[in-house]
């Protein structure tokens, strides 16, 4: 009896220890435009092209986080790129993604989130939100800067800082002053 009760106590306890050890995936909570505007400024001139940008909750960060899929409409291959990202209140920043292959022209690097794992915004969370992060705003996205396979670069530096300049004079606040 010992000898067989052994392994199935073992067994049983070891698949709780590997379950319990399961990274948790995080449960974003979609932000509806209500709340919160998100804009993909217009750069004909760039060879990458924001698409499906958005914002979503994730509580486990208890944050916002940015997802977007970009398009390679240029003639060369991509390795890696900036998206700058600008409130209406003149914060924001740069968020910059290497990547493992390079992106070909006319291809699509998508940030694929499944859509079990996006849920509506609950009312109390909302509410949350709109206190601490000051939602009902507007989130303006671009391409700041390419980094081409070949070694040349795209720089949209210019239309970036006069996004920001842009927002400053309209909030009346300075980010850099």
């Amino acid at each position: 009896m010992i000898k067989l009760t052994t392994p199935i106590l073992l067994l049983v306890l070891s698949s709780f220890t590997f379950s319990q050890t399961k990274p948790v995936k995080p449960v974003y909570s979609s932000i509806p435009a209500e709340d919160l505007v998100v804009v993909v400024l217009s750069q004909p001139e760039s060879p990458l092209r924001i698409e499906n940008a958005r914002l979503l909750f994730n509580p486990l960060r208890n944050r916002v986080e940015y997802f977007w899929d970009v398009r390679n409409m240029g003639k060369k291959s991509v390795s890696g790129y900036q998206v700058e990202e600008w409130w209406v209140n003149g914060t924001g920043g740069t968020m910059t993604t290497i990547l493992k292959t390079p992106l070909l022209k006319g291809r699509t690097a998508p940030q694929t989130i499944p859509a079990n794992q996006i849920t509506p915004l609950t009312d109390a969370l909302r509410e949350r939100l709109k206190k601490e992060a000051g939602m009902s705003r507007l989130v303006v996205f671009l391409v700041k800067d390419v980094q081409f396979t070949d070694g040349s670069r795209f720089d949209g530096s210019d239309t970036a800082k006069n996004v920001l300049n842009y927002f400053e004079k309209v909030s009346g606040c300075s980010v850099f002053n």
